[in-house]
């Protein structure tokens, strides 16, 4: 599974903006990308810090470009496209404010407006998903991989966004989530079962997969699906039942904290990857 994801990074070479540049994980994962040839980086920070940190922890960021948000001359491009993309939900001196930090939880969208593919953001969303499925399918024999939509396989929500204004597509932040489905595919063909646990309306959900053309995964890749605004963990239940699978087979992905505690809580067996 993992050479597949490697072939692809390397045959479609990307760019990831790091939002936090000084920091010794990021440098180090910014450090060995360039090394495996995976992905071009970007790191955001004052670069004097970002130098330094890197010099300290002994991590190659030689020819990586450095963008520091006191001095970037598109600063205020990047501003504007923000507030355009909050919709009303931030004002100009909070994503100002955001930005400057480097830690906004948005700031995939301040990327989005150009030159770059991949955000901090999306890639969270990819590597984090894909890092963790993989880690517990192949930490323990794992069979189903059970999963989330809405800012799982696809960014936004469906049932307010439409089957075609989900975030889903070749570049920017929509490829992210084309990754992650392009991973979980790799997975199916490798035996697991992919099952839908979504708290939607399953004519909403349905038409996304299938009509949206940037989906990878369709219908048929499911094993099962349950699609309604059930607890959760009684959908996994149903889920295990109609497969005829333990719960303690099942890696449940999701982007909720809260829906992911409550599967851990009640599901103790079920693998819930933070």
């Amino acid at each position: 599974m993992f050479e597949n994801l490697i072939a692809t990074l390397k045959a479609e070479k990307r760019t990831i903006v790091f939002t936090e540049g000084p920091d010794p994980r990021i440098l180090e994962a910014a450090s060995r990308l360039k090394k495996d040839g995976l992905l071009d980086s970007i790191l955001v920070g004052n670069v004097d810090e970002v130098k330094a940190a890197a010099q300290a922890g002994g991590y190659d960021i030689e020819g990586m470009e450095i963008i520091d948000p006191a001095t970037y001359p598109e600063m205020d491009e990047m501003v504007a496209k923000m507030v355009e993309l909050r919709k009303g939900k931030m004002t100009e001196e909070q994503c100002r404010a955001a930005l400057a930090k480097g830690k906004d939880p948005y700031s995939d969208q301040m990327w989005y407006s150009g030159k770059i593919p991949f955000s901090l953001e999306g890639n969270r969303l990819a590597a984090d998903a894909v890092e963790a499925a993989l880690t517990a399918l192949n930490r323990t024999p794992k069979k189903v991989l059970a999963l989330d939509l809405d800012n799982t396989l696809w960014g936004g929500i469906v049932g307010e966004a439409g089957p075609q204004g989900i975030t889903l597509s070749e570049d920017h932040a929509g490829a992210a989530y084309r990754d992650v489905q392009r991973a979980a595919l790799a997975m199916q063909r490798q035996g697991v079962l992919l099952v839908l646990c979504s708290k939607n309306n399953e004519a909403d959900a349905l038409e996304a997969i299938r009509h949206n053309p940037y989906m990878v995964l369709q219908e048929a890749d499911f094993a099962a699906r349950r699609i309604n605004w059930a607890p959760k963990a009684d959908n996994l239940r149903e889920l295990a039942n109609e497969l005829n699978l333990g719960l303690d087979s099942f890696v449940f992905v999701d982007d909720s904290p809260t829906e992911r505690a409550a599967v851990a809580a009640q599901l103790p067996q079920v693998t819930v990857p933070d």
